[in-house]
């Protein structure tokens, strides 16, 4: 029990440091399961299913089993009624494990233990109340103030009847006059961790979502061990997605600007100079021609990418970006998630055997 406080404590600590690193005001998390009232007939049901099977009473407490059938109905009945929105969470927790639908289980765990687990941070709403409370709460920001939301994917449970899902809330929020002050992460039990990046492509290609925007977040990462520490994980990449991929851009227009400085330096190039650097030094020396001229251009291309990061501003807008991603990285999740490493493999392979 002192292992699990002591692991909740770390990640909400780090949610903490994450939130303050980036002035984030609000952190909302957006989910139709926070209708809990939308949950007694899966609640009655299971548990008169259980009355009737004889299955898995033991691992209910809170109610008699041995009573005659009318009085465990109506006992049922009267303990929804009875129970505020805590104890109610508390049943449905104990009802959905007991279940032993893992699936279920991912899926409805956050929305059920999240205001527990993180007091105080997180602000929760169902599609309905968040669309009632939007402009307030983004009206609310001040000028250097930003808000990060969590959209569930999925409204499976919303009775509200609204149509859309959380993909078009959060294009709504990442389009709209506040974008600009918005981090925004999409949560989900349909795909694994190590199924995120594929799926946030997938999202990207699919809904037109604005790549650097938004960060795909694995339900199944609240229910790690330690506890919540791959949410706060999760929650690292939605605040950082966008430095990371505009790293990217910025490394993408130097290479750019630097392989047309190349082929410039190429097409001047004397064909003397040209004819002695790449045949005639070969045959010289015994390298092969096309090896030689591999070297050139790498030559080439490593100065003028040393010529572009020398510029002040370049250099600049690499390094802060850089210290932001860093800074955000120092502060520890207790999370252990391994990633992908495929492709740092390939690359390594490719330095090694070059």
């Amino acid at each position: 029990m002192e292992e699990r406080t002591n692991a909740i404590k770390t990640a909400r600590d780090a949610i903490h440091g994450f939130i303050d690193q980036l002035n984030i005001k609000h952190f909302v998390y957006i989910d139709d399961r926070f209708d809990i009232e939308n949950e007694k007939d899966h609640f009655v049901g299971v548990l008169k299913s259980f009355y009737h099977e004889k299955i898995n009473q033991e691992r209910l407490d809170f109610i008699d089993w041995g009573s005659p059938q009318p009085v465990f109905e109506n006992a049922v009945d009267e303990i929804w009624k009875a129970a505020d929105s805590d104890k109610k969470k508390e049943y449905l927790v104990k009802v959905k494990q007991a279940e032993g639908n893992s699936d279920e289980i991912d899926n409805a765990i956050p929305a059920l233990e999240i205001e527990r687990d993180l007091p105080g941070i997180i602000q929760t709403f169902t599609p309905a109340q968040w669309q009632s409370r939007k402009k307030e709460l983004l009206e609310d920001l001040g000028e250097s103030e930003n808000i990060l939301c969590l959209f569930d994917i999925n409204f499976n449970n919303d009775s509200d009847g609204h149509e859309e899902d959380g993909i078009d809330l959060a294009k709504e929020i990442l389009t709209g006059q506040y974008s600009d002050k918005v981090y925004c992460g999409l949560f989900s039990h349909t795909f694994s961790i190590e199924e995120e990046g594929e799926k946030r492509k997938i999202i990207h290609a699919e809904r037109n979502l604005d790549f650097k925007r938004f960060y795909t977040i694995s339900k199944k990462r609240y229910s790690q061990d330690p506890p919540i520490s791959g949410f706060a994980e999760g929650i690292r990449n939605a605040l950082t997605v966008t430095v990371v991929e505009n790293l990217k851009t910025d490394s993408i227009s130097l290479i750019d600007s630097s392989i047309g400085n190349v082929k410039e330096i190429l097409k001047n190039m004397t064909p003397e100079t040209f004819d002695y650097v790449v045949q005639k030094s070969s045959g010289e020396n015994g390298v092969w021609e096309i090896d030689t001229f591999f070297r050139l251009t790498s030559i080439l291309l490593d100065n003028e990418f040393k010529k572009i990061i020398s510029d002040k501003q370049n250099r600049h807008t690499f390094i802060d970006g850089i210290n932001r991603i860093r800074k955000m990285e120092r502060i520890k999740t207790g999370a252990q998630t391994p990633f992908d490493k495929s492709e740092v493999k390939e690359i390594r392979k490719n330095e090694l055997y070059y």
